[in-house]
């Protein structure tokens, strides 16, 4: 049996050319059961769940976008306080490196950060990691829909 498919946008067209001729040897539950076959992959082009770049697809959630960015930032907010209270000639060591040559122990503050200071700076960075999440997702969705139209 030939089976042809012709697409015409994103739905496939499936016609049989040449089988079930009243002499054919395939029995009726054969046919019932190729014919299933061919409806099932017919669907599978027309359903969007199968539709992998589908737009609603691609599409991201805001507020999980930034939660997420928001944890991730403040989690190395964290540790990056943790080293520059325990190893405070270390953390400007590891951060010199970054700076191609900029000396920070020029600009380093010799006194050590309070809990009032910490918690002030945890939640200004949290606030504006969540601002940038949230915009980032929000034009990544926007600029997903300008290329799909």
């Amino acid at each position: 049996m030939a089976m042809e498919r012709v697409r015409s946008g994103s739905i496939p067209n499936i016609s049989i050319k040449s089988g079930f001729q009243k002499n054919s040897s395939l029995t009726y539950t054969h046919k019932l059961a190729f014919l299933r076959f061919v409806e099932i992959q017919t669907n599978r082009y027309t359903d969007n769940r199968y539709r992998s770049f589908s737009r609603e697809a691609s599409m991201l959630n805001t507020k999980a976008v930034a939660l997420s960015f928001t944890i991730t930032v403040s989690l190395f907010y964290l540790l990056c306080a943790f080293f520059a209270y325990i190893l405070p000639q270390g953390f400007l060591a590891f951060f010199n490196t970054w700076l191609h040559g900029i000396d920070l122990s020029i600009v380093a503050s010799k006194k050590i950060f309070t809990l009032g200071e910490f918690l002030f700076g945890l939640v200004s960075i949290s606030a504006v990691s969540w601002i940038t999440g949230a915009v980032f997702s929000v034009l990544y969705n926007a600029l997903n829909r300008i290329s799909k139209s």
